[in-house]
């Protein structure tokens, strides 16, 4: 477990076909770990924006709102979740044979701190009675 093997590519020719480590590194756990807190967080913002008139935009994820808060909260983590695991699993296979699935998890953390920015300033604009 604390041995890093497999950590790299051993051929010059698997480079491109992509493969699997044994070993992921820090930064991808930091990288992972921080997605799925953004995630936490985005659901979060989510409810508190909708308790002052928002609406949910995606329609699986508002049909699930309409169910039940709950299995909203808990079905986005779980899916948001396997979708990091895959991801760290594949990280060093490439996805039309340029971009590495490496680089989706990266876009991913970009992607929820912008959404996170922008729920933010939504509720920065809710004013306080």
């Amino acid at each position: 477990m604390y041995r890093n093997r497999r950590t790299h590519d051993r051929r010059l020719d698997i480079q491109w076909r992509g493969h699997y480590v044994d070993s992921h590194g820090l930064w991808l756990l930091v990288m992972a770990l921080a997605v799925m807190l953004l995630s936490i967080a985005d659901a979060y913002f989510t409810l508190l924006l909708l308790e002052f008139g928002a609406e949910e935009v995606n329609p699986f994820l508002n049909w699930l709102l309409s169910i039940d808060h709950q299995l909203f909260f808990i079905v986005k983590l779980a899916v948001t979740g396997f979708c990091i695991v895959w991801l760290v699993m594949h990280q060093r296979f490439r996805v039309f044979g340029v971009l590495r699935v490496y680089h989706m998890l990266v876009a991913s953390l970009l992607i929820y701190l912008g959404l996170i920015w922008h729920q933010l300033d939504l509720l920065r604009a809710i004013p306080i009675v």
